[in-house]
C-alpha cells in the first residue's frame, strides 16, 4: 500500500517516540508516531503559526493488545478501551494504542441505539484505524524516519487550504456519533479553519440527533470550544447554525443546550476579542457572557462537567467584575473587597480569595474602556493595589483570634490607611489594636 509522505518541512519526533517505534518495529509490527500532539506539531509548521500546544504523546500500532503487553509488561489498560494502554517512559507518559475501530451506532430491525460509549475491535491497517479519526486534518501518522503517513487523505493539503472535513460521508460520520458535529467546531475553535461547506450542510441536517447524547458529553465539547483561540468566530457560526437551540439528553429528559445563546444577538459573542484566549479564562469567559446569574447556574449545572467550585467561581465574577471600580478610594474598595467574601470564599481561604480576584482584575482590564491616561492610570493602581494587599486584607479569615475579637479588629483594619505588611508591623497593629 503506498503512502503520501510530506516532503520539506519535517518536524523531527522526541527521541523517546523514535525508541518506542524502534522496539516496536524491531518486533516486527508497524508503529507510528500520532493522535494530536503529532497532528498539532503539523499544524504548527504548515500554518505557521505557532500557538497549538502540544499534548500527550500517542503512539499506534498493528500490534494486538496482548502483544504490547507482552512488549511493555509496565503499560497499563484504559479501563474503558482494551486497545489503549499508558506507561511512563523516561520523564513523560506515553499512551499506546493497537489500531482499532470504534461503533457507536447499532440497529436491529427498526430498534436503534446509540451509544456513547463505543463498541471496540481491533483492525489490522493504518487506513482502517483512520476511520476513527473522523476529520481529515486529524490523519496524519509519522514514523521512525520522520516521514508523514496519510493513506491517501492528506491532512498536509487541508491545512494548507485551512479546511475541516470529515473522511467519509459526513451525514453518515455525524449520524453514528452526533457528539461529532460539536468536535468539528472544537477543531474550528483550536485552528481557526473552515468547515467545508458539505461538512457545515450536514451538520446542519444531523444535530438534531445531538438529542441522544448525554448532556456531559455535550458539556465537555463546549467547553473545549471556549478555550480555542478562534471561540469567538466559532460560537456565532454555531450561533448561526441553530446548534444552541438543539436539544441533548439530562437524565433522560431533551433540554435545549444552550437557549441563551440561541436567543442573543450574535454580537454577544464579540466581547470574547478583548481577552487573550486560554484555558486558564474559561471561566472568566463563561462569566461575561451570562446576563443572569441564576440563568447561568441552570444552564451550566445542566451538563455536569464542572465542579462545584467553578460554577461558584463563574458566579461570584458575574456579581463582582465591575468590583474594581465601584470605589474611589482605596479604602472604599477594601471595604468592597471585604464585602464580597461568603461562607463559600472563607471555606477555601486567602488563595481562593486571590484567585477570585485576579480574575475579577482581568475581566475589568478587559471590559472597561480607558478613554484618557488618567483612567489607566487609576486601573493600573487599584490592580496593583489588589495584587500586592489583598493577601493581608483577608488574612483576618485565618488569623487564630476569637470571634470577638475579629469584630473589634475588622472595622479597624478596614479603615487602615497604612496597611500593615511585613510580620512586625501586623503584629504591631495587633498589639495597638487588640492588647496584650
Amino acid at each position: 500500500m503506498k503512502h503520501k509522505c510530506l516532503k520539506g518541512d519535517i518536524f523531527h519526533m522526541q527521541d523517546s517516540v523514535k525508541a518506542i517505534l524502534g522496539i516496536f518495529n524491531r518486533a516486527g509490527f508497524e508503529a507510528y508516531y500520532n493522535g494530536e500532539k503529532c497532528r498539532n506539531e503539523l499544524y504548527n509548521v504548515v500554518v505557521q503559526n505557532k500557538h497549538l500546544k502540544t499534548l500527550n504523546t500517542t503512539i499506534i500500532t498493528n500490534a494486538l493488545p496482548e502483544e504490547i503487553k507482552r512488549i511493555f509488561p509496565r503499560a497499563i489498560e484504559n479501563e474503558n478501551n482494551k486497545m489503549i494502554f499508558s506507561m511512563e517512559f523516561g520523564n513523560e507518559v506515553i499512551g499506546i494504542e493497537s489500531f482499532h475501530k470504534q461503533t457507536y451506532y447499532l440497529k436491529n430491525g427498526n430498534k436503534e441505539t446509540f451509544l456513547t460509549i463505543p463498541q471496540i475491535e481491533h483492525v489490522n491497517t493504518l487506513k482502517e484505524d483512520y476511520q476513527r479519526k473522523i476529520f481529515t486534518i486529524n490523519c496524519v501518522a509519522q514514523d521512525i524516519n520522520d516521514e508523514y503517513h496519510y493513506e491517501d487523505i492528506s491532512a498536509y493539503n487541508d491545512m494548507e487550504k485551512g479546511i475541516i472535513r470529515t473522511i467519509d460521508n459526513p451525514k453518515d460520520v455525524f449520524f453514528e456519533f452526533p457528539i461529532r458535529t460539536l468536535q468539528a467546531f472544537t477543531l474550528m475553535s483550536q485552528t481557526g479553519f473552515s468547515i467545508e461547506k458539505n461538512t457545515l450542510k450536514s451538520i446542519h441536517s444531523t444535530m438534531r440527533y445531538l438529542r441522544n447524547m448525554p448532556s456531559e458529553l455535550v458539556g465537555k465539547e463546549l467547553r473545549k470550544i471556549m478555550t480555542g483561540r478562534y471561540v469567538m468566530q466559532t460560537l456565532k457560526l454555531m450561533h448561526k447554525e441553530g446548534i444552541f437551540n438543539a436539544k441533548c439528553l439530562d437524565e433522560d429528559k431533551k433540554i435545549k443546550i444552550m437557549s441563551p445563546f440561541h436567543e442573543c444577538d450574535d454580537t454577544k459573542f464579540d466581547v470574547l476579542k478583548r481577552f487573550r484566549i486560554s484555558n486558564e479564562v474559561e471561566l472568566e469567559l463563561w462569566a461575561v457572557l451570562f446576563e443572569d446569574k441564576k440563568q447561568a447556574y441552570e444552564e451550566l449545572n445542566k451538563f455536569h462537567c464542572f465542579s462545584e467550585k467553578e460554577i461558584h467561581t463563574i458566579l461570584w465574577l458575574m456579581d463582582n467584575k465591575n468590583l474594581c471600580k465601584k470605589s474611589d478610594n482605596d479604602i472604599g474598595m477594601r471595604k468592597d473587597i471585604y464585602n464580597s467574601i461568603g461562607e463559600y470564599e472563607q471555606q477555601f481561604g486567602i488563595h481562593y480569595l486571590k484567585e477570585l480576584i485576579i480574575k475579577s482584575n482581568h475581566i475589568y482590564k478587559m471590559t472597561d474602556v480607558f478613554d484618557t491616561k488618567e483612567k489607566k492610570d487609576k486601573y493600573t493602581k487599584r490592580l496593583m493595589f489588589n495584587l500586592c494587599c489583598r493577601p493581608y486584607f483577608v488574612n483576618q479569615l485565618t488569623w487564630d483570634i476569637t470571634d470577638e475579637n475579629k469584630e473589634k479588629l475588622i472595622p479597624k483594619l478596614l479603615n487602615t490607611v497604612h496597611y500593615p505588611i511585613t510580620d512586625n508591623e501586623v503584629a504591631e497593629f495587633m498589639k495597638q489594636n487588640l492588647g496584650g
